[in-house]
């Protein structure tokens, strides 16, 4: 079958898409696909195009004012992740019969015949976080409920009248849907999937020891320096929070649990650095700064995704001009519009008045009670 394995990132994190997709090409036998959730700088990619297709955010069935919002409204890891159901119906768009995504923070050990048997069969395959009721060191399973039953760093789908039922699902849920804010239920793209096997059939979830593997299940998983794990060829190792800066206690942890992964992990990080890393990882990521350079704060975008600004069709939040979301924030132009406010809705709003709301949304970052999705909620 026609299979296309694809990756997405931002272009500081191409040191590690490149040592996935890579890895991916020695072992097996897939067109490979990148999409540069970023500015995209022909530049950066051109040592790699001949073996990688890079794939810009435009060639996706969005129009440019909804990427724009999404852009705007979502951080680096939000928005890398709510493009990827129309990045999958791009792909299926060329042909392809199978998809498979993974992390660019994933490296892969072994042909993956095992999950394209799986796509002859199901139209899509998922990997839980754990296998089993064997507690973790690193997480409580109450941060498993938190983000959710399936690990999204990788996911196969199989095309098929199910699938495009699916993507149509998940990419308006992920519309609205992927801040990771677990007060509001977000756990950005993958808190959805609990719902997947409940809501679409010919689900498959593949519990083979040698796929997915990352430090919240290395507990449960006995891997040998050969590139074994529990009798079965290592499929592919999922690397989050294992960056080339990693902190050393977590390392120390993880490598205390299994003392076999620290040469696996050391060779990951070299062959990372070895794709150009000091050029990729400085590179600054777009969607993080207003057109005038200034860095957007966190709490600027959350507050513009939560309120009506979200709603606003052909705005650019990124502008600068007079009369932009911009302008108006920073001259305190933004006004209340919600009627029959609460008593502590009252009071937030005075406080607005007075000190401004753009000093206001500072401030929410170290007072709970005055939180960007109450502040917002005056805003609707």
């Amino acid at each position: 079958m026609k299979t296309a394995l694809c990756t997405i990132s931002s272009n500081n994190f191409l040191p590690y898409g490149l040592t996935c997709l890579t890895s991916v090409e020695k072992f097996n036998d897939y067109d490979l696909f990148y999409l540069i959730a970023d500015d995209f700088k022909d530049d950066l990619y051109k040592k790699y195009e001949d073996k990688i297709t890079f794939v810009k955010l435009n060639q996706l069935n969005k129009s440019e004012s909804e990427l724009v919002n999404l852009e705007f409204k979502y951080n680096i890891v939000e928005f890398n992740t709510c493009v990827k159901p129309a990045f999958y119906q791009y792909l299926f768009s060329l042909g392809y019969e199978n998809v498979i995504y993974l992390d660019p923070d994933i490296e892969c050990y072994d042909k993956l015949s095992y999950l394209d048997n799986l796509l002859e069969s199901y139209s899509i395959v998922l990997t839980p976080h754990k296998n089993t009721s064997k507690k973790s060191s690193f997480f409580d399973e109450n941060a498993f409920l938190n983000n959710g039953i399936y690990n999204l760093g990788f996911i196969g789908m199989h095309k098929s009248p199910e699938t495009d039922r699916f993507l149509t699902w998940w990419n308006l849920a992920l519309k609205d849907g992927c801040y990771l804010d677990y007060a509001k239920g977000f756990a950005t793209d993958q808190i959805w999937l609990n719902l997947v096997p409940v809501y679409f059939d010919n689900v498959y979830i593949s519990k083979h020891p040698g796929m997915n593997i990352a430090f919240w299940n290395i507990d449960e998983r006995n891997i040998s320096d050969n590139l074994i794990v529990d009798s079965e060829k290592i499929q592919f190792i999922h690397y989050s929070s294992m960056s080339v800066n990693c902190r050393m206690e977590l390392l120390d942890k993880i490598f205390a649990v299994s003392p076999e992964f620290k040469e696996i992990y050391n060779s990951h990080i070299n062959t990372v650095k070895s794709f150009d890393f000091e050029l990729y990882s400085s590179q600054k990521y777009k969607f993080a700064y207003f057109d005038n350079g200034m860095k957007i704060p966190p709490q600027i975008k959350r507050f513009y995704g939560y309120s009506e600004f979200n709603r606003l069709d052909n705005e650019n939040p990124f502008s600068t001009d007079k009369d932009s979301f911009f302008y108006k924030l920073s001259k305190n132009k933004i006004k209340c519009k919600k009627e029959n406010l609460t008593s502590n809705e009252k009071k937030l709003n005075k406080l607005i008045k007075i000190f401004g709301l753009k000093n206001i949304l500072n401030l929410s970052r170290y007072f709970s009670a005055v939180n960007v999705s109450t502040i917002s909620k005056l805003y609707e």
